[in-house]
């Protein structure tokens, strides 16, 4: 992704009448944590707002599991692998407080995507 405007995110007049959206493939787009890291440092480094805290240490997560993925040679060993566990999850319970924040403050952000067992398709490995 070369270019990014506002309007491929949100709407540019009312940036939080509906939820952010950003379409595009996960690989065209994985990278554009690393842009917007230190822009959103910069911008939330002397708030004490505790959700604009969340927002940079949830974008300092997903950064470092890229990076983490992006290192690693096509099968993770169990140290990567555990270490990968640990930043998703730390990712996700950030993401939940960050949800939660915006249901109670009655804002359209961080919007939570449900799966169920159904929603996946499974595998199973006969012996």
């Amino acid at each position: 992704m070369t270019n990014l405007k506002l309007s491929m995110i949100c709407g540019p007049k009312k940036p939080n009448a509906t939820w952010a959206s950003l379409d595009s493939k996960a690989s065209e787009c994985k990278h554009l944590s690393f842009a917007l890291l230190p822009v959103v440092r910069e911008a939330f480094e002397k708030s004490a707002k505790p959700h604009e805290k969340l927002i940079v240490e949830a974008l300092e997560t997903i950064t470092e599991l890229i990076t983490l993925w992006d290192n690693a040679d096509s099968t993770l060993t169990s140290d990567e692998l555990s270490y990968s566990t640990l930043l998703g999850e730390r990712f996700f319970m950030i993401y939940h407080d960050l949800n939660q924040w915006a249901a109670d403050e009655g804002r359209s952000a961080f919007h939570a995507a449900h799966f169920t067992p159904s929603s996946r398709q499974s595998t199973s490995i006969q012996s």
